[in-house]
């Protein structure tokens, strides 16, 4: 699999999303945020998506996927990736964390499940329950 291309670090802002693209002889770049760990993906397609990069319980580089431009800002991804930076590790990894095929969470699981979830709402100033969805897809993806 080959590398994909690092440019250099930049302030990730709407307009830099905006005008962000990929050189014609790659599939895909990444800009990497300089006051924080947001990565900006861009591919070919032009399709942009904002990532978290984390580290899983084996050490091997993950990518959590925060959205895609323009369903998802630079600021509700920035403010997303400061809320993840403040979540304990081992939280982060049960959040992140693909579940086993047929497993149920725990009642302490649940409880993490709905703080993280008060946790986004809040950060983006939306109520709880309309984002249960993205929580469930955070533990699912």
């Amino acid at each position: 699999m080959p590398k994909v291309p690092m440019m250099p670090y930049t302030f990730i802002t709407e307009e830099f999303v905006a005008q962000a693209d990929c050189p014609s002889n790659k599939r895909k770049v990444d800009y990497p945020d300089t006051d924080s760990e947001l990565i900006l993906e861009v591919r070919s397609s032009g399709r942009k998506t904002f990532a978290f990069p984390y580290r899983d319980e084996d050490g091997n580089q993950r990518r959590h996927k925060i959205g895609c431009y323009p369903n998802v800002s630079a600021k509700v991804a920035r403010r997303e990736v400061e809320r993840l930076e403040r979540i304990d590790e081992g939280d982060l990894l049960f959040l992140l964390k693909k579940p086993s095929p047929g497993s149920s969470l725990t009642p302490s699981q649940q409880a993490v499940v709905e703080r993280a979830q008060l946790e986004i709402a809040d950060a983006i100033d939306w109520p709880a329950g309309c984002i249960s969805v993205s929580v469930k897809e955070v533990i699912a993806s």
